[in-house]
C-alpha cells in the first residue's frame, strides 16, 4: 500500500502514554500514532521542521493527529486544574471577530472525574459520545466536542451541558477553551436596522418581530442549563425554571454599549408606555452628563414607579423598611411591578395580596394579574434593584 500524503504530524504519544511535541521529544525513544496507534518516527534535521513519520508504508494520514491531541490537552487542563479554566465565548455582534472571557470553574464546580470518549446513553435509548466528559460522583456534568474538521450534530445539540470547543488553541493554551461560533444566516433587513442605528439614525423598529431580533445575533456553539436546587412550595407546586445559557447574548468591550442601546430602543417601541425600562444612555464619546448622573437618574425614577406602584396597591410606606425590591415585568402579563426579594416579611398583611406566606416563605404576586412571581428566575430578568428605605422615603415625602 503507498503511503497517504498526510499532514505534518507535530504530536505522538509517548512510552507512557504522553502527549509529546516533536520539538521536544528526546531521541531514541518509542513513540505511538495518535492517528492510527502505529509506531512512529522522530524526524528532526537541518531542513525541515522536527515532526512524527510512519515507517514504511501505510494508510494513515494523520489528519486527526491534532483532533486527538487536543482532546488529550483538553482532559489533562480539566483534571489537573492548575490554574483557572477559561470559557471564550464569541461576541454576538454579527460579523465581530471578538470574544469574551468567562470563568469556566463556576460552571463545572467540583468534579471527580474527566473521561476522555465518554459514551452514555439518553432516556430514548440512543448511545451519545463526547470527546471528554467530566462527572460528578459518576453523574455526567458536561460534556465536550474538540472542533477540528467536523461539527456537532443537530440531535447531540439538544443535550445539556455541552460545549463545542476549538482544536487548535488547546495546543497553545488548555486552560484556554474558545468556543466554535455560530453565526446568524445573512438577513439583509436586520443589517440595515442595525447600520442605520450606528449612524445615529432612528429608525421605525417597530416591524421588527422582537423574537426575530434576539435571534440574529451569533452564538457559542453550546448550551448550559443550571438547574435550580430548589423550588417554591405552593398550594400549586410552582417550580423554580433553570436558568438555560444559550451563549447569545455575550458582547465585547467595543459593542457591549451600541448592543444595549439596540436592544432598549427596540424595547421601548415594542413597549413604549413601560416605566421599568431604563432611560436611553448617551454613547460614552457624547454622553452631555457623566454615568454617575446619568445612573442616578435613572434610578430616582425607579424609585418614584415603585413608591407610586406600592400607592396605588394601598401598601403602607412603613413596611417597606429594611427590605429589598426589584422593580422589573410580570413574566405572566407583561406588566411592571415590584416584588419584594426577601424571604421574611414583617407586617406581610399590610401588602394587600402582593405577597403572600406560604411554609415560612414570601411568595410574590403581579399586583395586575395576581400570577405567582418567581423570586429566582426574576432577578436574572431586566430590572432594578431598589432599597425599601429609600421607596418609604419617597412615599412618605409625597404624602407630606
Amino acid at each position: 500500500m503507498p503511503q497517504a500524503t498526510g499532514v505534518r504530524m507535530d504530536y505522538a504519544l509517548n512510552e507512557h502514554g504522553e502527549l509529546v511535541h516533536a520539538d521536544h521529544a528526546p531521541r531514541g525513544q518509542v513513540y505511538v500514532c495518535l492517528d492510527c496507534a502505529a509506531r512512529v518516527k522522530l524526524r528532526r534535521g537541518e531542513q525541515r521542521a522536527p515532526h512524527f513519520a510512519h515507517f514504511g508504508h501505510t494508510g494513515c494520514t494523520g489528519e486527526g493527529v491534532l483532533h486527538h491531541a487536543a482532546k488529550l490537552e483538553l482532559a489533562r487542563a480539566l483534571r489537573e486544574r492548575q490554574r483557572p479554566l477559561t470559557l471564550q465565548v464569541p461576541c454576538c455582534w454579527p460579523g465581530c471577530s471578538a470574544y469574551v472571557d468567562g470563568s469556566l470553574d463556576h460552571r463545572l464546580g467540583l468534579i471527580t472525574e474527566v473521561v476522555p470518549e465518554y459514551t452514555f446513553k439518553t432516556r430514548d435509548d440512543k448511545l451519545w459520545r463526547f470527546d471528554v466528559a467530566v462527572l460528578r460522583h459518576g453523574q455526567l456534568e458536561a460534556g465536550f466536542e474538540v472542533y477540528h474538521h467536523h461539527r456537532v450534530e443537530g440531535a447531540k445539540r439538544e443535550f445539556s451541558n455541552w460545549f463545542e470547543i476549538e482544536a487548535a488553541p488547546l495546543l497553545e493554551d488548555p486552560y484556554t477553551l474558545k468556543m466554535v461560533k455560530d453565526g446568524p444566516p445573512l438577513n439583509p433587513h436586520f443589517e440595515q436596522v442595525m447600520a442605520a442605528f450606528l449612524s445615529g439614525q432612528q429608525p421605525d423598529l417597530t416591524d421588527v418581530a422582537y423574537e426575530a431580533f434576539y435571534s440574529y445575533r451569533a452564538q457559542g456553539s453550546g448550551l448550559w442549563i443550571e438547574e435550580r436546587g430548589w423550588e417554591i412550595a405552593t398550594p400549586v407546586n410552582i417550580p423554580l425554571d433553570p436558568d438555560i445559557d444559550q451563549f447569545r447574548f455575550y458582547a465585547c468591550e467595543q459593542h457591549l454599549h451600541p448592543l444595549y442601546q439596540l436592544d432598549l430602543a427596540v424595547a421601548r417601541q415594542q413597549w413604549p408606555q413601560d416605566p421599568v425600562l431604563p432611560e436611553p444612555v448617551p454613547d460614552p464619546e457624547q454622553e452631555t452628563e457623566s454615568p454617575y448622573q446619568a445612573a442616578l437618574k435613572d434610578f430616582q425614577r425607579s424609585v418614584r414607579f415603585a413608591g407610586t406602584y406600592y400607592q396605588q396597591q394601598g401598601v403602607p410606606a412603613f413596611l417597606l423598611n429594611g427590605l429589598n425590591l426589584w422593580a422589573c415585568r410580570c413574566p405572566s402579563c407583561g406588566q411592571a411591578v415590584v416584588i419584594v426579594q426577601n424571604e421574611f416579611v414583617p407586617g406581610i398583611q399590610g401588602f394587600q395580596r402582593l405577597v403572600a406566606r406560604y411554609q415560612q416563605r414570601a411568595i410574590n404576586h403581579c399586583g395586575h394579574c395576581r400570577a405567582v412571581i418567581n423570586r429566582a428566575v426574576i432577578s436574572q430578568s431586566p430590572g432594578q434593584s431598589l432599597p425599601g428605605a429609600l421607596v418609604s422615603a419617597w412615599m412618605q415625602e409625597v404624602q407630606s
